[in-house]
């Protein structure tokens, strides 16, 4: 018994080696850089490797000393792999709302990374966030200075908006016990569509709001050493 005790202690102690610290805290670095590129304190553009990771690592520095630490997105990546274990387990409904949670949460992460950058009052950016998905996915992006969102995925957005809201509140209605309902067969269609929608805004995302640097922050982070 005590054999066993000692050796499930080991065990519990390798999973917290100085390997897996030292890769968690590169982890926790690339994000936080991420975040610097995306909420535009930092422009990776024309920058050589070298030039990027000393301004990441100078506003790293600012940060600290003002003892304020950047807002990083813990919950979208957990909704989408909700919403795509409930895809795949036939429970259209429950996917599709966890899809329509998710597009709500990335057209908002826009307005908290980038909000800071136009002339807007608190109450003008609360009234921006609370307006409804459409407005704000024609909106937002034009405000910051980004393309437009391809209308066949604004339409697909709004399709998984509009089933949702059609589980949310109930809204059914009566069909033969002996075929899918009207709504499971609405929020089969809408998810379809939603997997498309997901890869065209992270490919938007990596290209307009990462300026494609999250591939270069990942490598600088892996094989640089970062000034303290």
């Amino acid at each position: 018994m005590t054999q066993r005790l000692r050796k499930n202690d080991r065990s519990k102690k390798s999973r917290f080696g100085p390997r897996k610290i030292a890769a968690f805290e590169r982890r926790l670095i690339r994000t936080i850089f991420e975040s610097f590129v995306a909420d535009g304190l930092v422009n990776p553009d024309g920058k050589t490797d070298e030039e990027l990771l000393r301004e990441l690592a100078k506003v790293s520095r600012n940060l600290v000393s003002q003892d304020t630490i950047p807002e990083i997105p813990i919950l979208k990546p957990t909704i989408l792999q909700e919403a795509r274990v409930y895809a795949r387990g036939e429970q259209p409904e429950i996917a599709v709302l966890l899809y329509a949670t998710w597009f709500e949460h990335w057209i908002n992460g826009l307005m908290s990374q980038r909000g800071h950058h136009v002339p807007l009052t608190q109450a003008e950016s609360d009234c921006l966030l609370f307006s409804n998905l459409e407005a704000k996915y024609l909106s937002f992006p034009a405000i910051f200075g980004f393309p437009r969102i391809a209308q066949k995925h604004l339409r697909a957005i709004l399709d998984v908006a509009a089933a949702r809201n059609q589980f949310v509140h109930y809204k059914y209605r009566s069909h033969d016990i002996n075929k899918d309902s009207p709504l499971k067969i609405r929020c089969t269609q809408a998810i379809k569509r939603a997997e498309s929608v997901v890869r065209y805004l992270f490919r938007y995302e990596r290209k307009h709001v990462y300026k494609r640097a999250k591939a270069r922050i990942r490598r600088l982070v892996g094989t640089k050493k970062i000034a303290a």
